[in-house]
């Protein structure tokens, strides 16, 4: 089974994202349904968020990338440059 990592509202209330051990973001509605599926990066994703106004969401991961995507799960930009460490 795959772990949620992380979990974020939205700024608004009405939206959760969840990070997740299976490499994916997961966009929810507060009923439980789920709207969207963020796939993308090559490892666990460790953390999200939303920008201030809601509209877009960042990821980070063990992959070393942070990624940037728009609600319906395009991603819209990659972040590169951190290096992986030891735990």
């Amino acid at each position: 089974q795959d772990t949620v990592r992380s979990l974020q509202f939205s700024p608004d209330g009405r939206l959760i994202a969840t990070a997740s051990r299976d490499k994916t973001v997961k966009l929810w509605n507060l009923a439980g349904k789920e709207l969207a599926t963020f796939k993308g990066h090559e490892a666990d994703v460790r953390s999200v968020s939303f920008s201030p106004d809601g509209q877009i969401i960042a990821s980070a991961s063990w992959d070393t990338t942070a990624k940037l995507w728009n609600l319906s799960g395009k991603e819209l930009l990659t972040l590169r440059g951190h290096q992986a460490g030891l735990w």
